[in-house]
Order: C-alpha cells, then sequence, then structure tokens
C-alpha cells in the first residue's frame, strides 16, 4: 500500500492536488506501470524541483477567464522540471494545461487540461488516468 506523505506547509492550490492523489496512490491503473518520475527526496506539492515558465497567451487568456493567479504579476507557471519540455510542446499546440506534477515517484503523474482539449490530447495518443475529473492523462515524457 502507497501512502502520501503529508507536508502541512504546502501551498495551497496543491491540497486538493494531495487528497486526490491520496485516493489514487493506490491505483492499479497499467497507464501508471513504469511512469514513475525519477525524482529523488522531493515531496508532492513542493515547488523543489520546478521551473518557473513564463505563462504562454492562451494559458494567461484562460486563467483571467476563470480567475485563476499566475504567479501575481509575473504571469508564470511552475511546472515539474522533468514534464517542461512536454508541457511546453502542448502550449506550442495551444492546449490548455490545468496543472501537472510528475508524480515525484511517489503517486501518479498528470497532466490535466481543459475540456475543450480532452478530444485533443486523445488524438495526440495521451491516455486519461485521473478518472476523477476526466481531463487528467498520463504524461509520455516519464
Amino acid at each position: 500500500m502507497h501512502t502520501v506523505e503529508r507536508n502541512e506547509n504546502v501551498h495551497p492550490h496543491f491540497k486538493g492536488v494531495l487528497n486526490i492523489f491520496e485516493t489514487i496512490a493506490n491505483c492499479t491503473n497499467p497507464v501508471f506501470v513504469g511512469t514513475r518520475c525519477k525524482c529523488n527526496n522531493v515531496e508532492v506539492g513542493s515547488y523543489d524541483n520546478q521551473v518557473e515558465l513564463p505563462a504562454p497567451q492562451h494559458i494567461i487568456e484562460w486563467a483571467e477567464k476563470v480567475n485563476f493567479s499566475l504567479g501575481g504579476d509575473r504571469k508564470t507557471v511552475c511546472v515539474d522540471r522533468c514534464l517542461e519540455k512536454e508541457i511546453k510542446a502542448l502550449w506550442e499546440m495551444g492546449i490548455v494545461t490545468t496543472g501537472c506534477c510528475c508524480g515525484h515517484g511517489k503517486v501518479p503523474p498528470y497532466i490535466g487540461v481543459t475540456p475543450e482539449h480532452v478530444l485533443k490530447m486523445k488524438s495526440l495518443g495521451y491516455s486519461l488516468c485521473l478518472e476523477l475529473s476526466g481531463y487528467d492523462f498520463a504524461p509520455m515524457s516519464i
């Protein structure tokens, strides 16, 4: 049985993500077999091993529409370093990502997208993973 370690100093945005991870930590979905990141000593929900990327215009527009803060006035998005290239490639295709996590070798990884991009992700060969939302896909790069 997997357990998700709780760090009470986690950014509020990730508290909901941690709840999802606790629910699926024992997931047996074959999508997750062999898809664990190689992060070492990185806690789920922390900003360790992340890069801060300038948000592309389509992400800024989505964030304004749904009242989501992007790094304050900086308009940035923090992404796990091992997912950086994959997220940038999705952005270049105009896909709006709503969050992502490599799983840090502890929980299943995911890339969240808006509902209008689900079909595009499927057409690119991505597999749905976190059945709780219906908009989360298993990364291909890890």
